[in-house]
């Protein structure tokens, strides 16, 4: 992404500066000025293709990340679902919670864009700041969460992460995010049955 974002930089700054020789030449010299046309026309079709690159690669990388929180907040679905007495699994959520945290901070690397990030609205939504309550959310409890009778840290813990997981996804698209967690929901309960 960052480098159609520099092609097409400098090819833009290359137009900017062929333009007006073209316009010069248009009135001195003929050959010159059809040299330039032609130049200047591969420069064009360059642009267009580095911003089709740019608006893919784009694309590509929002769904990656929406698919990262949504692996996430489906692992969270899923402990939520298999709680036997007052014990929920938490094992699949911590092994998710590894991936997912690679999968981010690579995808969010990779986002580059013509305005600062922190002017960016796309950046903000696929990089919410998020401020955990950290009375809750510390090794102490998170350790807990391993124990058996760990109903009361799940939802201390885990319940406010799948629903600020909701927010984010929603947020990024609340379409897809519908649609996908509808039929994530119908194929657990086929599975589950």
């Amino acid at each position: 992404m960052k480098e159609s974002k520099i092609i097409t930089i400098i090819l833009s700054i290359i137009l900017i500066i062929l333009i007006p020789l073209g316009v010069y030449y248009y009135f001195v010299s003929e050959f010159i000025y059809n040299i330039l046309i032609s130049i200047i026309t591969g420069v064009i079709v360059s642009i267009i293709t580095a911003l089709c690159q740019y608006f893919v690669i784009k694309g590509k990388i929002k769904n990656n990340i929406f698919n990262c929180y949504f692996d996430m907040y489906k692992a969270i679905y899923v402990s939520k679902h298999k709680k036997v007495l007052f014990h929920y699994p938490v094992l699949n959520i911590y092994k998710k919670l590894l991936v997912v945290s690679d999968e981010l901070s690579k995808n969010l690397s990779e986002y580059s864009s013509f305005l600062p990030t922190k002017k960016n609205k796309l950046y903000k939504k696929l990089n919410p700041t998020l401020n955990p309550n950290f009375d809750k959310f510390n090794i102490k409890n998170l350790s807990k969460l391993i124990l058996p009778l760990n109903s009361k840290e799940f939802n201390e813990l885990i319940m406010p992460m799948q629903k600020e997981l909701n927010n984010i996804l929603k947020n990024i698209n609340t379409e897809k995010f519908e649609k996908e967690f509808t039929d994530f929901k119908k194929l657990y309960i086929m599975l589950n049955k």
